[in-house]
């Protein structure tokens, strides 16, 4: 379920339906039935005993654990007894609970076990160290100021919960561009290990039915491990909400900079300039292949970093690379201006 923006819209699109919330109140409660019906508890991977359920649909654990398993808790499982997920998958049940048995190293771990009033679901395997951020504490924690917001798609599943939220006062026009553009946050968080917590603000052209934002344009991000203060993180979220305005002449004034500024006199010299920022070949080509198509191969800084952002949506899988990759492209556009001030 920011880490980059686009992984937040890839898995807007992949979700199943009931992953998704149409109205605040139901996530907030769903978030709050997770934390108030799990037990957190010190477990060694030793111990995790796999076996077949009765009706021979799943695997389960039994031992001390004795409860079903999440897609994501098997995918940890599998990833601390180093047994391949896919492959794992092709065989029968009983010979992949043989395989994830074999393995009897010790590892301490910190179980999370959820209770829905039917059945037991493990949740989780972190390390002991992991510092756990309810989703229920943080949206409880910014409750109070996301009504200014239009709640465009929310998320919560068995690995995570996205926050999709967008300001329809902020709506302006990029010169020489008939599309108008808005500005978004999205805040994320995993409780169970999958994913950092933070959020992102942006600004984008579209957001389609399927879940889908299109003309995504990363601002600013923040993003945070599991370890320290995990609260010092909720509060720095709450107030970037709470301090948030809708003035939009700082973005309008940027873009018209960035428009003016020329990146290089070639596409080979833009990708040649590309890597030098330390992208790959194959990453900047990409980029400049999105800039041919959506810019008429206009090669300024604005067309650049749309390329740039848009190369990251594509080329990675993980949230947290994608939020690097714009990272970089952040600090190549900043370093770009500021030399030209």
């Amino acid at each position: 379920m920011p880490d980059n923006p686009y992984q937040n819209t890839a898995s807007f699109f992949f979700r199943p339906e009931d992953d998704v919330f149409e109205d605040f109140s139901d996530l907030y409660a769903t978030a709050k039935d997770h934390q108030q019906n799990s037990e957190v508890f010190n477990v060694n991977l030793k111990d995790l005993q796999v076996v077949v359920d009765e009706e021979k649909q799943r695997l389960t654990l039994n031992s001390n654990v004795n409860g079903g398993m999440t897609d994501w808790a098997t995918r940890q499982l599998c990833i601390l007894k180093r047994a391949p997920y896919s492959y794992l998958k092709t065989l029968s049940l009983d010979l992949s609970a043989d395989c994830l048995n074999y393995n009897k190293a010790q590892k301490p771990l910190k179980a999370m076990l959820y209770d829905n009033g039917t059945k037991r679901y493990l949740r989780a395997l972190t390390g002991r160290t992991y510092n756990r951020l309810w989703n229920y504490d943080l949206l409880d924690r910014v409750a109070p100021v996301v009504n200014r917001f239009e709640k465009t798609c929310m998320v919560c599943s068995d690995r995570d919960m996205m926050l999709f939220l967008t300001d329809n006062d902020s709506e302006f026009t990029v010169p020489g561009d008939k599309s108008p553009m808005k500005k978004g946050i999205i805040i994320w968080n995993s409780e169970v290990g999958s994913r950092t917590v933070g959020y992102q603000i942006f600004i984008y052209r579209h957001y389609c039915t399927n879940h889908c934002i299109l003309g995504f344009e990363s601002q600013h991000f923040s993003k945070h491990k599991h370890i320290g203060d995990i609260m010092q993180t909720v509060m720095g979220i709450y107030n970037v909400l709470e301090n948030y305005e809708t003035n939009v002449d700082t973005e309008v004034e940027a873009i018209k900079k960035m428009i003016s500024l020329e990146y290089a006199k070639s596409e080979k010299d833009a990708i040649e300039k590309i890597r030098k920022v330390g992208f790959t070949k194959k990453y900047a080509e990409q980029a400049m292949e999105y800039v041919n198509e959506e810019f008429g191969g206009k090669l300024n800084v604005w067309s650049i970093y749309n390329g740039l952002t848009r190369a990251s949506q594509i080329m990675t899988n993980h949230a947290d690379d994608r939020l690097d990759l714009d990272g970089m492209a952040s600090k190549m556009v900043t370093k770009i201006l500021h030399k030209a001030a």
